[in-house]
């Protein structure tokens, strides 16, 4: 067995287990939703429904891929999966078991998927890839979605428009010139992280008026970030664990964590790859750390896609080290970002609408994504099909979460599309 197959092996046995003890997620979406189930006012059924619809279409649309073409695993690939297998196995060896399976599999299975769609009339894997467009793109209006609910829709307006003005002159700028070498700046990651800042901004000035800094001495007793801040050092060894097999995954060139990460290394230009998962700390801190408090449970890769710089920057022997260093920074570090947390009520607040908000951006995103994929299989019908299962699955009062029927029905176009090739019903 290859070194590749046991490290990422070892990295998708360790991501099931957590995310079975509710320790620790990689999907942003699931870790504000799995308070809801850790606090009891959600079962673990519509947990893993609502786990497998977010998850599934990144896999599938985004994840795979991105694998597939540069030939290293993108991280989404392996630790979106371990999510769904961790939260839906019964217990830790159960998730252990599966999770490893998984990872291994998709491992040694890359090379056959590809074999495997590229054999068919119609290539559904390319189509797929467009479902993960919409999301990445949408991603980055959360914070002002966030702020409408909470403040009301003229804050939000404005926050969008600045975190939209911030994204168009990022991409204008792009790439600027670091140490010698040309580096792109995530225009996404930059808006989110703009739109966070207004968010906490927004929130800050409201918890310092009057009427809420009474009603935050009211209820001084409440301490929910720093109590979550507590849960999640005490879970600090198998999280240091966890950040130590990512750095190594990554010093070994096996893994990466963003699309810009696997293509930087595919082509050999490890210092520029090193520097875009450092850079992209910037635009995602404030929603991991955020989504972190609110719920508790940690992100399985860490804060953003810095533990994958320190892994590219190392030796393989070395690497662990300093992932499992950066994983502790990581986890003490929150505790002060809880206790100041703490002081602003208006903050706290902000993890509830920050999950509503993901929760339709996600429903949005996925949908058109699934549209797309869809049409460009099956130009017309893709639309036809996805548009009526959609409503469909409304008015048979959603069996299906809704996020999961756009990936789920554009794979139903691409079965359908190759079908109606064979029988010669449609042109290739």
């Amino acid at each position: 067995m290859s070194l590749k197959v046991i490290v990422i092996g070892l990295v998708s046995i360790w991501a099931s287990i957590l995310a079975n003890k509710n320790i620790a997620v990689y999907h942003d979406g699931i870790r504000p939703i799995m308070g809801e189930y850790i606090e009891g006012r959600m079962r673990k059924s519509e947990l893993i429904g609502i786990a497998f619809a977010m998850s599934f279409g990144l896999v599938i649309g985004f994840g795979i891929p991105f694998s597939l073409t540069s030939q290293v695993i993108l991280i989404h690939s392996i630790l979106l999966g371990t999510d769904v297998i961790g939260i839906a196995s019964p217990n830790a060896p159960v998730a252990a078991v599966l999770g490893g399976a998984y990872g291994v599999g998709l491992t040694l299975g890359l090379e056959w998927v590809v074999k495997f769609f590229e054999s068919l009339p119609i290539n559904i894997m390319e189509s797929m890839m467009l479902i993960g467009d919409p999301i990445v793109i949408s991603f980055s209006a959360l914070p002002a979605l966030a702020v409408g609910y909470q403040f009301g829709a003229k804050k939000g307006i404005l926050t969008l428009a600045i975190s939209g003005l911030a994204r168009v002159i990022i991409a204008k700028i792009n790439p600027i010139v670091i140490s010698g070498s040309e580096v792109s700046i995530s225009p996404d990651g930059i808006a989110l992280g703009i739109g966070m800042i207004l968010l906490m901004g927004f929130a800050i000035n409201a918890s310092n008026n009057k009427e809420n800094a009474k009603r935050h001495l009211e209820n001084s007793n409440i301490t929910l970030f720093t109590n979550n801040a507590n849960n999640i050092r005490k879970n600090l060894i198998p999280l240091l664990i966890m950040g130590a097999l990512i750095s190594l995954g990554a010093s070994l060139h096996f893994i990466g964590g963003s699309p810009m990460d696997v293509t930087f290394l595919s082509q050999g230009k490890v210092s520029e790859a090193a520097t875009i998962a450092f850079i992209k700390i910037i635009g995602y801190l404030p929603l991991v750390v955020t989504t972190g408090l609110v719920s508790g449970v940690w992100a399985s890769g860490g804060i953003c896609d810095w533990l994958f710089g320190l892994g590219f920057i190392s030796t393989p022997v070395i690497a662990p080290f300093l992932g499992a260093a950066g994983m502790v920074a990581e986890v003490f570090g929150v505790k002060y970002l809880a206790t100041f947390l703490d002081k602003y009520p208006e903050i706290r607040q902000s993890g509830d609408h920050i999950r509503t908000a993901m929760t339709q951006i996600l429903e949005v995103a996925l949908l058109v994504g699934g549209m797309v994929a869809a049409n460009n299989m099956a130009p017309t019908f893709g639309y036809f099909v996805v548009a009526g299962l959609y409503i469909l699955n409304i008015i048979a009062g959603a069996p299906i979460v809704k996020m999961a029927v756009g990936p789920v029905a554009a794979v139903l176009v691409g079965i359908l599309a190759n079908i109606f090739v064979f029988f010669n019903l449609i042109n290739v």
